[in-house]
């Protein structure tokens, strides 16, 4: 499995918050975004995860076009792990574990309650 992005780009207004930015990883490979505040680390991350569209943008995985998957597909080969996040609902670890598992299920499939 790879990903690649070539030439993005993400503009508000006038603003560049990522300019031209290109990378590949391959599947084992282990890649570090490093830089300060502000740098566009988390941006360049959410136009990698399908979350924002940039200005121009090509990114693929597996050499397909992300744009081409299904947001099915999508859900079944990657997985986003925000810095933080809450909960508004009181589920329990298993139930949120469980919920990776939703684009896999055919139908409702859920534990049995203790």
């Amino acid at each position: 499995m790879s990903l690649e992005a070539r030439a993005v780009s993400v503009f508000v207004g006038s603003k560049a918050l990522l300019n031209q930015v290109s990378l590949e990883v391959k599947a084992g490979q282990v890649l570090a975004l490093i830089g300060a505040n502000g740098a566009g680390k988390s941006t360049l991350l959410r136009v990698l995860s399908g979350e924002l569209a940039a200005n121009t943008e090509v990114v693929c995985l597996d050499q397909k076009n992300l744009k081409s998957y299904t947001k099915l597909e999508l859900a079944k080969r990657r997985a986003v792990l925000p810095q933080e996040s809450s909960l508004e609902f009181p589920f329990s670890v298993l139930e949120v574990a469980l919920m990776g598992r939703a684009p896999h299920l055919r139908g409702i499939e859920l534990p049995p309650n203790p």
